[in-house]
């Protein structure tokens, strides 16, 4: 990553290219770290991260590289979208099925003040008038969503008067249709949102931030490395709620975390940097 190649680059210029780099990479416990420094086995150790500030880790010199403001928390379910909508659709069943007993309710007052006083002298038989019945009800559904096609209109002062009554009343049932719906909609969302708290977080082993989900009350799922972390990633058969990384890993990976959605950002001020073994202290 980058943390490496500023340090090459920095070897360079301090040594004035008369260095050559051997690296490799090996995850190793912080708290092997003295021991292995004592034991000349590493000349340095990277990527630290530590306080911003700090020109020691543990007994050895340190130089911060870059600075990271805190972690990210991703939300790993995918179907918290689809459950939302779910539930929304759901809660407002009963609102629906209000408003379409008010529709058939005004289309039958409707056929009763203005269809049945014009057709009263005819013999109409049961079929015909279902027909008109259905007619009203079409009048009274196209009325409340505003539609007004034209095709049924009221002819007498009775039905007129009840044309008017309805569409002031149908104006004010789809406006708080409306703010029901969006309430719900906005409370489900609410509602759906992942807490570290009692959640499955994955974290990499040892950092801050698996510190900061067992500080919170979250269930870590500790993984060695954070390329172990971003394979299990695409496992489909995955049983983490989410994961939670410091926000300079999580740009420098973005291409692997794109797809999920970010749920909140943690301040966490901190400094990535080096650890030099002691007899390395004059490079600095």
């Amino acid at each position: 990553g980058i943390i490496l190649e500023l340090v090459s680059k920095g070897l360079k210029e301090c040594c004035r290219n008369n260095i050559t780099s051997h690296y490799e990479e090996k995850y190793i416990d912080i708290t092997r770290l003295v021991e292995a420094s004592v034991n000349s086995s590493l000349d340095l150790v990277l990527p630290i991260r530590t306080n911003v500030g700090k020109e020691l880790f543990i007994a050895f010199p340190f130089v911060g590289l870059v600075e990271s403001p805190g972690a990210v928390f991703y939300n790993l379910n995918r179907q918290e979208t689809r459950k939302a909508v779910v539930n929304m659709i759901m809660a407002s069943l009963p609102a629906v099925a209000l408003l379409l007993v008010w529709v058939c309710v005004f289309g039958v007052l409707f056929w009763i003040c203005d269809i049945i006083p014009q057709r009263a002298i005819l013999n109409r038989s049961f079929r015909v008038k279902c027909g008109e019945i259905w007619d009203s009800v079409w009048w009274s559904f196209v009325t409340l969503a505003t539609v007004g096609y034209g095709d049924v209109v009221p002819t007498r002062i009775p039905g007129r008067i009840l044309c008017y009554i309805w569409l002031m009343f149908s104006n004010v049932a789809i406006a708080c249709f409306s703010a029901t719906v969006t309430s719900i909609l906005i409370a489900e969302c609410f509602n759906s949102e992942l807490t570290i708290e009692g959640s499955k977080i994955g974290v990499v082993n040892g950092s801050r931030e698996h510190s900061f989900v067992l500080k919170s009350a979250g269930l870590p799922i500790a993984y060695k490395s954070i390329t172990d972390l971003l394979d299990v990633l695409h496992v489909n058969t995955v049983d983490l709620d989410g994961i939670l990384i410091d926000l300079y890993t999580a740009s420098y990976h973005i291409h692997d975390l794109h797809t999920f959605r970010i749920q909140k950002i943690f301040e966490d001020v901190s400094t990535y940097g080096v650890v030099f073994r002691t007899r390395m202290v004059h490079i600095r």
